[in-house]
């Protein structure tokens, strides 16, 4: 089997699952960031904000994963901060 063939046959891991809980979240157009990580919290996460940093926890996940580029990608990120003017991420 090729590579590609056996990437697809692992589970999502947690930084992937939540990739996709924030782009469901995003496209219901959240009115703001309570609103946005309320959301996030019906999805089942656990949200976790300290000095202006943003982490979520799945079940099961024993880590916190920050809201920032480097786990989330710059494009989407950039989406979270620059469309949605009605709120701003910090992010660390």
């Amino acid at each position: 089997r090729d590579k590609l063939a056996r990437n697809r046959e692992r589970p999502l891991t947690f930084q992937q699952k939540l990739c996709a809980a924030i782009d469901t979240a995003l496209e219901k157009q959240p009115a703001g960031l309570a609103d946005f990580l309320s959301m996030m919290e019906q999805y089942g996460y656990e949200v976790k904000q300290q000095k202006g940093v943003i982490s979520f926890r799945a079940p099961g996940q024993e880590r916190f994963t920050r809201l920032r580029s480097s786990t989330l990608g710059n494009k989407r990120l950039a989406i979270l901060i620059q469309n949605n003017d009605r709120f701003r991420v910090e992010v660390a």
